[in-house]
């Protein structure tokens, strides 16, 4: 079974959301010197390939360590929707559901990724004028009820939202969120298996995932 590597490389001055810091990686203990290698690192639990906690816009929602590990990991497809991607782009439900169509998988219980292509703008001025869902397309996959949904672009609400509306109803479902995916261009399969799973945050709205897809 192939492994596909679906992250980001944290590092220093890599892109970070406007609101927050770009992460510190720093050496802490040197082998010549200390025996042993380590780094200090300090970073937004939203920094890079993450996932989001309900806690992360739900005030009664559960925080990264309460949520179930069944939500992070098991079968997963891809909607390839890059054809229909402009900047600021809020995906319909008719272009979700017609999607999810053309896969022929069943989504109840499974992970969706949203492959939009954005990943190709990483670092540059358009990577936050990025596709993402609408609220009527957020409610319908509430609807069809996934573990949880993930995209290639820094939020799963359109550039220019201005209320986080997808963030809202998909969390408020129960629903986690991956963002700042990578290569689900390279999957290649109608159905596989998705893992992601989170430090385990006390408290946490969020946390860096290494994410992969196993592929046949």
């Amino acid at each position: 079974m192939a492994k596909i590597d679906l992250s980001r490389t944290i590092k220093p001055g890599m892109w970070v959301f406007p609101a927050y810091i770009t992460p510190v990686v720093r050496e802490w203990t040197r082998r010549e010197l200390h025996g042993f290698r380590s780094n200090l690192l300090m970073l937004i639990e939203h920094t890079g390939t993450h996932v989001d906690s309900p806690a992360h816009f739900i005030e009664e929602g559960s925080f990264i360590d309460e949520v179930s590990l069944d939500r992070f990991c098991g079968r997963a497809i891809i909607l390839d929707l890059h054809h229909l991607v402009v900047n600021n782009k809020a995906l319909t439900v008719d272009e979700i559901e017609k999607s999810i169509l053309k896969t022929k998988v069943a989504v109840d219980e499974a992970i969706i990724l949203l492959r939009t292509g954005w990943e190709d703008k990483w670092s540059s001025e358009d990577y936050q004028r990025n596709p993402g869902l609408s609220k009527e397309a957020a409610e319908y996959i509430v609807r069809c009820k996934v573990k949880a949904v993930g995209i290639d672009a820094p939020s799963i609400d359109p550039g220019d939202s201005k209320d986080f509306p997808a963030h809202v109803t998909l969390l408020k479902g129960g629903i986690v969120i991956y963002e700042n995916l990578k290569n689900l261009g390279s999957v290649g399969e109608a159905e596989f298996t998705f893992v992601g799973l989170p430090l385990r945050i006390e408290k946490g709205s969020a946390s860096p995932v290494r994410a992969i897809a196993m592929v046949k």
